[in-house]
């Protein structure tokens, strides 16, 4: 899906002729061949992040093409030069594991690139950003987490619509109008905070893979699915307490003054119940995942 993701970016570049017009030709005869994969695309971002600094020594031929034409295709246009300084510490980003950055934190990259570029058309614009809209769309669905079986405490968590989107729980939950959250997607800031949600999350799951939980994997699911329930249903707490989503919370102090201020009855769901009610509920599984997490943010505050 990111690979399709990368080749709607690359090729809106070159049908607006944003790239240099050989290295856009080469591109285009490239890609028919059925080895341009996920690595071709990042060789073509290094490309322009690094332009005539650009070196690489390889037998592959697409590679060293790159490789000759970085010395002098960017000399004559200083408008696509100072576009792609703009974007440098952006587009790192896109040349990151997908174990460290989920490929949904790429797209948003591509989209902001995009979004932001002067030598872009409006109407070319539109048209590649809905269509990586349309691939980020078919990755949240592709992601969606089956939390039916979680089991905590050796009692099973009934599966709840409100937890099974990974992707919505990295939304700033505090901004609720659909329009505000859609233009703050396409921010470096937002994009940044995404990153730091990001680390969290799995920084959390790999803490509590090494402390055991790993031959227990539905547990582990049912703290990140408590920590999600509480960072959509709580928001509130969240921003009063954190400033922001709770998964992007730095110090396990914080979260202490969180789990605290929760069992205050002033927040509350839409349907009346209270935070207390919905942890008897769950069998104690929101106060469990949040003393993990608190307990993951010290010891990583801790090194």
């Amino acid at each position: 899906m990111i690979e399709n993701a990368f080749d709607i970016w690359i090729r809106c570049l070159i049908s607006s002729n944003v790239l240099p017009a050989p290295v856009g030709r080469e591109i285009l005869k490239e890609s028919v061949n059925p080895s341009f994969s996920l690595g071709r695309h990042q060789m073509i971002v290094r490309f322009l992040i690094e332009r005539e600094k650009f070196e690489i020594s390889s037998d592959d031929p697409f590679e060293n093409f790159l490789n000759e034409k970085s010395k002098y295709v960017f000399e004559a246009d200083s408008e696509l030069v100072e576009w792609c300084q703009t974007q440098t510490k952006m587009w790192e980003i896109l040349l990151a594991s997908s174990d460290v950055i989920d490929d949904s934190v790429k797209i948003s990259v591509l989209v902001s690139s995009i979004k932001n570029c002067p030598l872009i058309l409006d109407s070319e614009k539109k048209c590649c950003i809905e269509s990586l809209e349309a691939c980020s769309s078919l990755m949240n669905r592709s992601e969606r987490v089956d939390t039916t079986n979680c089991v905590i405490n050796g009692v099973k968590q009934e599966s709840d619509d409100t937890l099974t989107d990974f992707h919505n729980a990295m939304l700033p939950s505090f901004l609720s109008k659909k329009s505000e959250r859609q233009e703050s997607m396409q921010t470096p800031s937002y994009v940044s905070l995404r990153i730091d949600i990001q680390r969290n999350k799995k920084g959390f799951q790999n803490y509590l893979g090494e402390g055991g939980y790993s031959l227990g994997y539905g547990t582990i699911r049912s703290y990140v699915s408590g920590l999600n329930f509480i960072d959509q249903n709580f928001a509130v707490a969240c921003q009063d307490v954190l400033g922001g989503s709770l998964w992007a919370a730095k110090e396990g102090e914080s979260v202490n003054l969180l789990l605290n201020m929760l069992k205050d009855e002033k927040y509350r769901l839409p349907n009346g119940k209270t935070f207390s009610e919905i942890n008897i509920d769950k069998h104690n599984l929101l106060t469990a995942a949040l003393k993990k997490f608190i307990d993951f943010l010290i010891n990583k505050a801790n090194g």
